[in-house]
């Protein structure tokens, strides 16, 4: 496929995806407005970041099952390339858990409380 191609498939993909954002007013959901405009207090924030680090923590997992289903080695390539990523490439404290941690450390989460935490019911801290 020549780069053409696939720039004008990515324009349209892009362009149909902005009116699907559109269309659902993703943009007006209270959580990025207040975001947005800076009325979100830190807490809330910081509330929903610890949320989010689930989600991190996990976000490999999928892909790892992913491709363990394809067939051929070339396939898994990409996905794979990914998961080492967000394995930090092989380096511990570059793991996307440990500076997601660090990260939450710096906006004043506290490392115990978050060995503590239970996820939230779907879509609860981002209402």
């Amino acid at each position: 496929m020549s780069t053409t191609v696939c720039l004008t498939k990515a324009a349209r993909v892009t362009k149909r995806a902005e009116q699907i954002l559109d269309g659902i007013g993703i943009m007006a959901n209270p959580y990025l407005t207040t975001l947005t405009d800076g009325s979100m207090p830190l807490e809330r924030f910081r509330a929903s970041q610890e949320q989010f680090g689930f989600a991190v923590t996990y976000f490999a997992r999928p892909m790892a099952s992913l491709i363990s289903r394809m067939d051929l080695p070339g396939q898994r390539l990409g996905i794979l390339s990914n998961i080492v990523e967000e394995h930090g490439d092989f380096k511990p404290h570059f793991f996307h858990h440990a500076t997601f941690r660090q990260f939450l450390a710096s906006i004043g989460s506290d490392a115990e409380r978050l060995d503590a935490l239970a996820p939230a019911p779907p879509g609860g801290c981002l209402q």
